[in-house]
């Protein structure tokens, strides 16, 4: 007898979104022109869509090192990423050979169900007796397409999401059973998350805080161990997560994890800003400087692109505005779906060669879209558009609720998690997969929110018509 699938099961959602993933799969390996676009862009694909995506900027890299012992270019490392995700198609490419990334969207496949089972073990550490908070959460992320959608692109999206959250979870977990096995994998997780991506390079701060602010809800805070293992985790945590700028200091005798940062800044945020008042001349020339100056240090590139980005900003502060508004609502309320049906946009094309699939030249409108990717998942991804700003409409009210209740710490952990996450991502407008890191405690606190509303409101009512049944009561005892 089958049984019952249980939607708040950790096992049972991985189970779900895993058979969801394979059969995903199936459907872009069967089909030619996805299954074209499935490969890495190189060689006789390197016409398909994924030309000029990240992917060869992690992947040429991985190469390198397999043919020069070096992630980079020749015999010079490279900045611009950091190594991790690299590292772990190294490590495909030497065991399974040019089949490699097959078996790495399959791995992905599987990282990405786990995701889901593990934002659940996260719930359940606070919510344990409500059930619906674990269903709804776990049904809102798979039906907005978030981690499962990005398990077949060979970037660090999913990557980065996964180990990060694993790492939030064993550390939560660490604290709960007072254990330091569990401490020690999560520091190997962020530390880990840190090498795919270069964001976490401060991260220590809102690590602080977790740590304290799960000590508290235990109730372990007072204890000596728990004190001991938050200093030794932050310190180790620290360490691990400047792993990457080492490295370039090493080589490049520069303290900073990668350059991405100012290239948002300036190519991004700043050349946007200018094209609004007309002044796009001017970013032409600061960006021939900027590559006339890397040639000899790229450190030094990267604070001139940084002041130039933020003269900008002075200079026309509200132009610039109107650029990071863009941005903050593009990161945080489009779809995953538009990005999660990449390597179908051409589904229902022929193309006659390899350079017709390419989303250059070809989506400029609704309509080019709505060809694209059909009516059903354009109109699915405008009434997630929708919900999202309702959904950060609850958590500003959860905060201001736990303001209320005086839970100081856990409001300011709150924030400093979202801040750090959120702000570095407000130079370059890259979509839902700006959010992946955050999105399960973004819909956590919105879904929360939500029960305790609705309950109150449904106890209110309950208690008005037992206040009305026992008036009429007494009216008629009167009598």
């Amino acid at each position: 007898m089958v049984k019952k699938i249980n939607l708040s099961n950790p096992i049972h959602q991985f189970s779900v979104v895993l058979a969801i993933n394979l059969i995903f799969f199936s459907v872009l390996y069967l089909c030619p022109t996805s299954n074209y676009n499935l490969h890495p862009p190189e060689g006789a694909y390197s016409g398909n869509i994924l030309r000029g995506s990240d992917v060869g900027s992690y992947l040429y890299p991985a190469r390198n090192f397999i043919e020069q012992g070096i992630f980079g270019q020749g015999d010079k490392p490279g900045y611009l990423r950091t190594i991790g995700y690299s590292a772990y198609e190294v490590v495909l490419i030497t065991i399974f050979g040019e089949s490699f990334f097959w078996v790495a969207y399959f791995i992905q496949a599987i990282l990405a169900a786990l995701v889901f089972a593990t934002i659940t073990a996260i719930c359940n550490f606070f919510i344990k007796d409500d059930s619906r908070v674990s269903k709804t959460v776990f049904a809102f992320l798979c039906l907005g397409g978030a981690y499962w959608s990005y398990f077949y692109l060979l970037a660090t999206d999913l990557f980065f999401a996964f180990f990060f959250i694993a790492g939030i979870y064993y550390g939560i977990k660490a604290v709960a059973d007072k254990s330091w096995k569990k401490c020690i994998i999560h520091i190997l997780l962020i530390g880990y998350a840190a090498s795919v991506r270069p964001t976490l390079i401060l991260y220590v701060i809102p690590e602080l805080f977790i740590l304290l602010c799960a000590a508290a809800h235990f109730k372990t805070l007072a204890d000596k161990k728990i004190k001991v293992m938050i200093g030794v985790t932050c310190a180790s945590v620290l360490l691990l997560t400047n792993l990457p700028s080492l490295r370039n200091y090493v080589n490049y005798g520069v303290m900073k994890p990668s350059n991405v940062f100012e290239i948002n800044l300036h190519h991004f945020l700043a050349k946007e800003t200018l094209i609004l008042v007309n002044r796009e001349d001017q970013y032409e020339r600061e960006d021939a400087i900027a590559s006339n100056i890397e040639k000899v240090n790229w450190g030094d590139a990267c604070a001139f692109k940084k002041e130039a980005a933020f003269r900008t900003i002075r200079e026309y502060p509200t132009e610039a505005l109107i650029v990071l508004t863009k941005h903050l609502v593009k990161n945080l309320a489009t779809p995953h779906y538009l990005r999660g049906t990449f390597v179908l946009l051409f589904k229902f094309k022929e193309p006659s060669n390899a350079a017709q699939i390419t989303l250059d030249g070809t989506i400029h409108s609704v309509h080019d879209l709505k060809q694209a990717v059909g009516l059903p998942i354009l109109v699915l991804s405008i009434i997630f558009i929708c919900i999202y700003p309702l959904l950060w409409l609850l958590v500003i009210k959860h905060l201001v609720r736990m303001v209320q209740q005086k839970q100081y710490l856990y409001c300011l952990t709150i924030v400093l998690f979202f801040g750090y996450l959120i702000a570095p991502t407000l130079p370059c407008a890259n979509g839902a997969r700006s959010r992946l890191a955050s999105e399960w405690l973004i819909v956590l606190l919105a879904t929360v929110e939500f029960y305790y509303w609705r309950d109150k409101r449904k106890a209110n009512r309950l208690k008005n018509k037992a206040l009305r049944v026992d008036s009429m009561t007494r009216q008629e005892s009167t009598y």
